[in-house]
């Protein structure tokens, strides 16, 4: 799903930060920064952080570290697609605000953050996520992400039943940063039901069960990619 193009080492919390392009799409940039919150706020010199918020200032070291590996992810995949602006700011919710011109989307789980970004007119949305591989947790929440017709379309792919539980979970969330742009509210699991989970292409459909917007109706199929590694599970909603 990821092509990469450059990686560099660093000493301190930060400790690699991977860029590239999307395959298949070399216009949609992705930056992924590996980090290790214990060590946190130590940084090499070098690394472009971003400025804790103040909404942070009380919040626990792993908070800190998510925060700042997830922009740096951002500033990269930026830098990567030529953005004159590479910071992204926030608004009052804590949403990313991606420079004028750009869209983009940012994840974090387990000492790993993704940032994707593109030109606002190569992409109408785009989200990204990522989650650990965590099979125990699957099963907790299979029943509160899926509804049974889903669940009945899991377990017809050929992929591990709990797997596909952590695809499709991924991808809704991935769906809602992708739509919140248009949609600015809160929609749950039940807005979107997956009806296609192609394993051999590694590729997800999900169709809205509810309209959200004037712009996304009930019965819209949004398509997505996602990707089963060590390093868990990523969905990309485009």
């Amino acid at each position: 799903m990821f092509i990469g193009n450059s990686s560099s080492r660093y000493a301190g919390f930060i400790t690699r930060c991977t860029s590239g392009h999307v395959q298949n799409a070399e216009n949609i940039l992705w930056s992924e920064v590996i980090y290790e919150a214990a060590h946190f706020p130590v940084a090499a010199p070098e690394l472009p952080l971003a400025t804790l918020p103040a909404r942070l200032a009380e919040a626990v070291t792993s908070r800190k570290a998510d925060f700042q590996a997830g922009r740096l992810a951002a500033y990269r995949a930026l830098e990567a697609a030529g953005a004159e602006n590479c910071h992204v700011g926030a608004d009052e919710q804590g949403i990313p605000l991606w420079p004028a011109g750009w869209r983009g989307s940012i994840t974090h789980s387990a000492g790993r953050a993704l940032a994707v970004t593109a030109p606002a007119g190569a992409v109408n949305i785009i989200g990204i996520d990522c989650e650990k591989k965590d099979l125990a947790a699957a099963a907790e929440i299979a029943n509160t992400v899926l509804n049974p017709a889903e669940r009945a379309t899991l377990h017809q792919t050929g992929i591990d039943y709990l797997t596909g539980v952590l695809i499709a979970f991924s991808a809704k969330e991935s769906l809602y940063k992708a739509l919140w742009p248009d949609v600015r509210r809160f929609f749950d699991f039940t807005a979107a039901e997956v009806c296609l989970l192609d394993s051999e292409n590694q590729r997800i459909a999900l169709r809205l069960s509810e309209t959200l917007s004037p712009l996304w109706r009930t019965g819209t199929i949004i398509n997505g990619r996602f990707h089963c590694g060590e390093d868990g599970i990523t969905t990309l909603i485009l």
